[in-house]
């Protein structure tokens, strides 16, 4: 589920019900976020969170910050593979409405690492 930091508040990425704000990802992709480090702003997180069906337990909500060139990002972690020795890493998210959400590369001036 995609969210938005608009004036200080997290809110549903769309105004209408939350599967309006929804895309799907792969969860190997995206399996966690990566908490924002301000105590309000987590606190914000968590009550968006519990409005989510089933209070997110089935799907992860990713919020994302307005850039100046109008897109929008949030970083979130991969699930990671024991079984192949791969370690959970922190990637970086991009949507606008031409794309849509996907990975930042190096040349969208993010990196994915």
């Amino acid at each position: 589920m995609l969210a938005k930091w608009v004036d200080g508040q997290l809110r549903r990425w769309s105004d209408g019900p939350w599967p309006y704000s929804m895309v799907k990802v792969a969860s190997r992709l995206l399996a966690s976020v990566e908490m924002p480090a301000d105590g309000v702003q987590q606190a914000a997180y968590r009550q968006l969170q519990q409005s989510l069906p089933s209070e997110g337990k089935w799907c992860v909500l990713l919020p994302l910050t307005h850039r100046p060139d109008g897109a929008w990002k949030g970083s979130a972690w991969t699930a990671g593979n024991e079984q192949a020795n791969k370690k959970p890493e922190l990637l970086v998210w991009l949507y606008d409405a031409e794309f849509g959400l996907r990975l930042a590369k190096p040349e969208d001036g993010e990196t994915t690492k």
